[in-house]
């Protein structure tokens, strides 16, 4: 078993603090391609408060190197995964996101936003998406079995029909995946969206739609 360093004084390498008294990774290290094995990081080592935003890349880590035991709990978040990853993200509807047609409803024209338009010289490609309803109290009617995730405005997965979802009667769970066509026009620095006919709210309607939606951003 090696022998582990104590200080009780700020790491510095040429002058920078790298590692303050607590600890804490506080400046750039950068790793060779590979180096970083399960034997160089500690259980529950990995927290989020030291990962720099896009720090966590394939070829930052050897093959088996990150574990579970490794990660504290909620360690990793977007923010700290390159851009070029694949992420995830969850998004809840409200009774009144999946019933209106204003800016951030279903029934609007833009769509309820799931991923945000990630900026210029950038496109949001679609994975796949998980969407759980949660039923409450009576159902929604009406719409038009046409709810579809988009990019921009161009429909990335197939229709979900109502029954199958937000016009159930009881919770429910749907999935759908990107289109298999020849190809699909994207367009850059555009939103990822829930988008279809508003339901009818029936007076007493309360579910609410949680979407969990995968994804990749890529630099153009």
């Amino acid at each position: 078993m090696g022998q582990g360093v104590n200080f009780s004084s700020p790491l510095r390498v040429d002058g920078v603090t790298v590692v303050d008294e607590s600890g804490k990774l506080v400046g750039d290290i950068t790793a060779t391609a590979g180096s970083i094995g399960t034997a160089e990081i500690a259980d529950d080592a990995i927290t989020a408060e030291k990962l720099a935003d896009g720090a966590v890349t394939a070829e930052k880590l050897a093959a088996g190197a990150v574990t579970a035991e490794k990660l504290a709990a909620g360690a990793v978040d977007n923010a700290a995964i390159d851009a070029d990853m694949i992420q995830t993200a969850k998004v809840t509807l409200t009774a009144a996101k999946i019933v209106g047609t204003d800016v951030g409803c279903i029934g609007h024209s833009a769509g309820a936003v799931l991923v945000a338009a990630p900026g210029e010289g950038k496109v949001l490609e679609f994975v796949s998406a998980v969407l759980s309803y949660n039923f409450d109290t009576a159902a929604y009617t009406g719409g038009g079995d046409d709810n579809v995730i988009r990019q921009g405005t161009t429909a990335v997965s197939a229709a979900i029909a109502g029954a199958d979802l937000l016009e159930d009667t009881e919770d429910d769970i749907a999935y759908v995946n990107a289109l298999s066509a020849a190809d699909i026009k994207l367009t850059a620095n555009s939103t990822l969206n829930l988008h279809g006919t508003a339901l009818t709210q029936p007076g007493t309607a309360a579910g609410t739609l949680d979407v969990f939606i995968t994804y990749r951003v890529h630099t153009l």
